[in-house]
């Protein structure tokens, strides 16, 4: 055969050369693996109908660069085409692949003989299981779903609409052939190291992934049938880049400043909780006896204004009976202690809801970023009013009557302010760590499809549900926590791991109202203690299992950094729990116990944030 060019490149620019006639040309002279590298092997019709002019003039000029014709002796790519496919067949070994093949095939089950295998531009019918090197199965399509039965992925093979490494092992597969094809990176997910986005590259981006492959193929009509069935189909891992954050002027995704400012604030409200705690282990929350909340603001200044707040603190069941005696210089510690708890919950009021307020106004929120900073901000003032409300009740006269009662707030009402302040943590936390992801991943070009999977595989899936219940679990013990600080029950029983505690302390009739001996679980100091023991090694031994059973899946960079710092802090609140108990319930101790278990409940809450499927646009 020639091996001179036959047009020039102003005829092959023209119209002189049609698209029929330059794929004709190089399929008859082209060698088979010069086809396979610039996918031009199929039925002529076929590839001229999904072929681009500059590709075929492009693959014209490197035949003749790189010297590529088929040799006397090779078969043309239509001779190929009428080929039984039986040298696919005799072998159950991994395919030895050329420089340019990005895949090893192995027949697990030979293919019917006689038939031919499918060409480009045929629509085949696959059913698959994918899964990493090491293992963990990402995706599959051979169970059904419900009541639906399973179904295979169809698609038209060769023709970009999957990853190339099934656009090419399916060209060799004939009707009934069950292969395995493991594939490289460059064929299957692989993308920039550079392009990270909100989640960081997966570990998949640099193995092989095996694709399970089960297809037959139906002669007469080039379909690829299945022999057994599906129910989530393989989507075309794209990389290019995503849609921005608005469409057609109406905005889809809240403004990033949105974000960062809701961390901004929930980092304020784990300051106020620590400072709070602060102020209930110096006995300072009672100080303050009237609710104002605007002109409360103001400390006093003068010497009238100290022994005027001073005259009304003494009216109260504490000064009697817990600072009995104190003068002014302790007055105005503990006093203001509680002022600045007051006026930071202030402060938090006003950068909170005035920028919500702007966000809203200026249309830099979604209406449903809109629902969400309206919740938020009636729980922030539900939590005001909570705080009060717990303040009050340990205002009561009656307590001043009762020679056995200590003046202090109610467990149950400090448990609930706590919760709140939780609450508004994690909303805030989660709302900012939404924002982010979303406005990350709209303007990145990581392939979106890809994480999607492994986020919504069986074992990622089953996991993240594990670290919901987790969560909830660390929530609880936190609350528990405040139980035990309600009713001062950490001053009691300071050994450990013992507690020298008897069952008749444990379930006394004195804390049984109307033979309600129930109560005891909620009012009887030694009995809370114990609960909030029982809950804080039930939470660190399911955590640290967790921590183990992670490890070994192949979760996103971000997941796997949370999932450690959780355990590092489930570690540190033991530590710091123990610590506190056996040393008498120091303040220093026991605030470092409370502010970690904030950063420990953030961390549950990041960890189950990294494993929520990605945000649909």
């Amino acid at each position: 055969m020639s091996q001179e060019p036959k047009w020039t490149a102003e005829e092959l620019a023209g119209d002189a050369v049609s698209k029929k006639e330059l794929v004709g040309y190089l399929q008859e002279n082209g060698s088979n693996e010069f086809l396979l590298k610039h996918k031009l092997n199929g039925k002529l019709a076929n590839v001229v109908k999904t072929s681009k002019k500059p590709h075929l003039i492009s693959a014209y000029t490197d035949l003749f660069a790189t010297k590529q014709f088929r040799a006397a002796d090779e078969p043309s790519a239509s001779e190929v085409k009428q080929a039984k496919p039986q040298a696919a067949v005799e072998t159950n070994k991994p395919l030895k692949a050329s420089s340019e093949v990005k895949y090893e095939k192995r027949i697990i089950k030979a293919g019917k003989p006689g038939e031919r295998s499918p060409v480009k531009g045929d629509r085949v019918s696959v059913f698959y299981t994918g899964k990493l090197k090491d293992g963990p199965v990402f995706d599959t399509n051979t169970e059904p779903k419900g009541r639906k039965p399973a179904s295979p992925l169809v698609f038209k093979v060769g023709t970009g609409q999957v990853i190339r490494g099934w656009d090419e092992g399916l060209l060799t597969m004939v009707r009934g052939e069950k292969a395995e094809l493991t594939i490289k990176p460059e064929w299957a997910y692989a993308v920039s190291r550079n392009n990270r986005g909100v989640l960081a590259a997966l570990q998949a981006h640099h193995r092989p992934l095996r694709q399970l492959a089960t297809a037959a193929f139906r002669g007469d009509r080039g379909i690829l049938t299945a022999l057994k069935a599906q129910h989530t189909p393989l989507r075309q891992l794209a990389t290019a880049a995503s849609p921005m954050p608005s469409k057609g002027g109406k905005r889809t995704a809240d403004a990033p400043i949105v974000g960062y400012w809701s961390l901004f604030c929930a980092s304020m409200v784990f300051g106020i909780v620590v400072w709070g705690g602060l102020t209930r282990l110096t006995e300072s929350g009672l100080s303050i006896v009237e609710w104002k909340p605007i002109t409360g603001a103001k400390l006093p200044t003068s010497d009238q204004e100290w022994e005027a707040e001073f005259a009304k603190y003494k009216q109260f069941p504490e000064y009697h009976k817990v600072h009995i005696g104190i003068d002014m210089d302790d007055f105005k510690r503990i006093y203001f202690m509680e002022w600045f708890h007051r006026n930071i919950g202030r402060l938090f009021g006003v950068v909170y809801l005035v920028p919500a307020a702007y966000f809203i106004a200026k249309g830099k929120v979604t209406r449903r970023g809109a629902l969400k900073l309206s919740g938020l901000g009636l729980l922030l003032l539900g939590q005001g009013a909570m705080g009060w409300y717990m303040v009050a009740s340990g205002l009561e006269k009656e307590l001043a009557e009762r020679p056995e009662a200590i003046p202090r707030v109610s467990q149950y009402r400090l448990t609930s302010h706590l919760s709140l302040a939780y609450l508004l943590y994690a909303g805030l936390a989660l709302y900012g760590w939404n924002v982010l992801r979303t406005n990350r991943l709209a303007r990145s070009t990581l392939p979106k499809d890809k994480i999607q999977l492994l986020l919504q595989s069986p074992e990622i899936t089953s996991f993240r549900r594990k670290i919901t219940a987790a969560t909830l679990l660390v929530g609880t013990t936190c609350l528990s926590g405040a139980m035990v600080a309600g009713l001062d029950a950490g001053l009691l029983f300071n050994e450990f791991p013992m507690m020298d505690v008897t069952l008749p302390q444990l379930w006394h009739s004195f804390y049984a109202r109307h033979d309600a001996m129930w109560l005891n679980l909620f009012e009887n100091p030694a009995t809370v203690q114990l609960e909030h023991r029982i809950l804080a090694l039930t939470t660190y031994f399911v955590l640290s299992a967790l921590w183990f059973k992670g490890r070994k899946l192949p979760l996103p960079q971000g997941s796997r950094l949370a999932l450690h710092a959780m355990y590092l802090l489930a570690n540190l609140q033991v530590a710091l729990g123990i610590s506190t108990l056996v040393n008498g319930v120091p303040i220093a101790n026991a605030s470092a116990h409370q502010a970690n278990s904030v950063l420990l409940l953030a961390s549950a809450l990041r960890l189950y944030h990294t494993l929520r499927p990605l945000p649909r646009f």
